[in-house]
C-alpha cells in the first residue's frame, strides 16, 4: 500500500515537472513621459519584471497557455492585454502607453 503512494506521488512530481513551457518577450512604446520604473507583470502567476529603458522585457518558464499582461509606467500609463504562450515556443507583444 505504502510502495503504491510513494509511486503515485513521484508520478505526480515528474508529471509537474514535466509541464509544456514558453516564453514571453515584449517591446512597450511610449506616446508620452518615459519607461523609467515601468513593470511588466503576470499577476495570475505572481510574476513581475522590470522594464529595460528601451521598452524590453522577458519571462521565460511560463506555463503554456492564456496569460493576462499588465504593463505599468508611473509616466505613461498602463496597458492590459491577454497573451496566449504556446508550449515550447516564444510568444512576442509589442505595446504602446499613452496617456
Amino acid at each position: 500500500m505504502l510502495c503504491g503512494a510513494v509511486l503515485a506521488f513521484l508520478g505526480s512530481v515528474a508529471l509537474d515537472a514535466q509541464q509544456p513551457s514558453g516564453s514571453l518577450v515584449g517591446r512597450v512604446a511610449v506616446t508620452t513621459g518615459d519607461l523609467q520604473g515601468a513593470q511588466a507583470s503576470l499577476p495570475n502567476l505572481g510574476r513581475r519584471v522590470a522594464v529595460s529603458p528601451s521598452g524590453e522585457f522577458r519571462f521565460d518558464d511560463l506555463p503554456a497557455g492564456e496569460h493576462v499582461l499588465v504593463v505599468d509606467s508611473p509616466s505613461a500609463g498602463r496597458a492590459v492585454r491577454t497573451v496566449v504562450v504556446p508550449a515550447g515556443e516564444v510568444a512576442s507583444i509589442e505595446l504602446t502607453l499613452s496617456r
